[in-house]
C-alpha cells in the first residue's frame, strides 16, 4: 500500500439538483424580486398565507410536537429537531413522508437528509435512518433507499449533566460515496463521549473504523492519529481528509491510495494472508469467510 500525507482539504458538497449557475462579484448589489408561485409550484409552502400557517401550527401540534417539541427542540434521543430548518427543505421531507418514499422507522418512512453524492447523481448516503436514526443509509435511482446499518458498538460513559453512567450506541454518518456506490465513507460519533471517528463501508466488510482498517493492513502509524473523517475519490481507490495527532494539538490533512489491501484466507495452522484488489477482490474474499487484515502470524509488532 502506498502512503502519502500531504495537506488536503476537501469539502464534500450534497446536492440534490441544481437550478442554474451565476457568478459572484464583489461589487455586486443585491436587486429584489418578485415571484409568483403557481398552484403547481413546489415551493409553494415557502410563500404560506395566513391561513396556511395556523392550519400548519394545528397539524404540528397535533401529530409532530408529540416527539419534536412544541418549539421545534426535540427532547427525545435520537429524533431531529424542526426548528431553523429551510421551509423548503421541510416542505420535500414531508412531501416524502406522505408518499412513503423514506426509510423504515417510526415516522413511517422518515430518513436524514443527503450527506454525499456520487458524479452521476444517481446515488445519494446520509444520515438518521433505521428505528433509532443511527444508522447510515444509501439512495439510487433504482433501488430507492436502503440502510447501511452502523458500526456495531456500544459505548458507556459518564455523564456529568445526571451524574451518572449511561451506555448508548454512536451513530454512523455516511458523507462520501464513490461512483459504483462501492466504496463508503464517513464517521461514528457521540458527541457526549466525545466520539468522532472517521469510517469506512463496503458492502462485505461493512463499517469499520478507518483507524482499525488501517492498523490491520499493518500502518502502524494510524494507532498514533485521530483520524476525524476521510472523503473517497469517484473510482473508490484515494482517500482524503483530516487527522490529528494524538501527541500533539494540530490539524493535518492526509491522502490515503488504496489500490490493494491483505486480507487473511482460513484459520489456525491453515490461515494464508492475501494481497488483493480494493474493493472488489477484498469483498470476494470476504463474502468467502476471509477477514480483512494480515493474518495474526503475519501482522507488525
Amino acid at each position: 500500500m502506498n502512503r502519502t500525507a500531504q495537506a488536503v482539504l476537501l469539502v464534500a458538497f450534497a446536492l440534490a439538483a441544481v437550478a442554474g449557475s451565476g457568478r459572484f462579484s464583489p461589487g455586486a448589489t443585491a436587486q429584489p424580486i418578485k415571484i409568483a408561485p403557481g398552484s403547481g409550484d413546489d415551493l409553494r409552502a415557502a410563500y404560506a398565507s395566513a391561513t396556511d400557517i395556523a392550519e400548519g401550527k394545528r397539524v404540528a401540534e397535533g401529530s409532530c410536537a408529540s416527539c419534536h417539541g412544541l418549539n421545534g427542540i426535540s427532547a427525545a434521543p435520537g429524533v431531529p429537531h424542526l426548528a431553523g430548518q429551510r421551509p423548503a427543505y421541510l416542505h420535500f421531507e414531508l412531501r416524502a413522508y406522505k408518499s412513503g418514499t423514506r426509510g423504515d422507522n417510526a415516522m413511517g418512512g422518515w430518513v436524514g437528509e443527503v450527506m454525499g453524492i456520487n458524479s452521476a447523481g444517481n446515488i445519494a448516503v446520509g444520515l438518521y435512518a433505521g428505528k433509532l436514526l443511527k444508522d447510515a443509509y444509501m439512495w439510487t435511482s433504482s433501488e430507492g433507499v436502503t440502510s447501511l446499518g452502523r458500526y456495531p458498538v456500544t459505548v458507556c460513559y459518564f455523564d456529568w449533566w445526571i451524574y451518572q453512567e449511561v451506555c448508548d450506541d454512536p451513530e454512523t454518518v455516511a458523507f462520501s460515496v464513490s461512483d459504483d456506490g462501492k466504496v463508503i465513507t464517513g464517521a461514528v460519533r457521540l458527541p457526549a463521549a466525545g466520539i468522532d471517528e472517521a469510517a469506512i463501508y463496503t458492502p462485505k466488510m461493512g463499517w469499520m473504523l478507518l483507524t482499525k482498517f488501517l492498523e490491520r493492513q499493518g500502518v502502524l502509524e494510524a494507532s498514533r492519529w485521530l483520524l476525524l473523517g476521510a472523503n473517497v475519490s469517484a473510482q473508490g481507490k484515494t482517500l482524503a481528509g483530516t487527522a490529528i495527532p494524538l501527541a500533539a494539538d494540530y490539524y493535518h490533512g492526509f491522502r490515503l491510495e488504496i489500490d490493494q489491501v491483505y486480507v487473511c484466507q482460513g484459520k489456525g495452522k491453515t490461515a494464508k494472508t492475501l494481497r488483493v484488489g480494493f474493493p472488489d477482490a477484498m469483498d470476494q474474499f470476504l463474502a468467502r469467510g476471509a477477514t480483512v487484515g494480515l493474518c495474526p502470524g503475519d501482522a507488525p509488532l
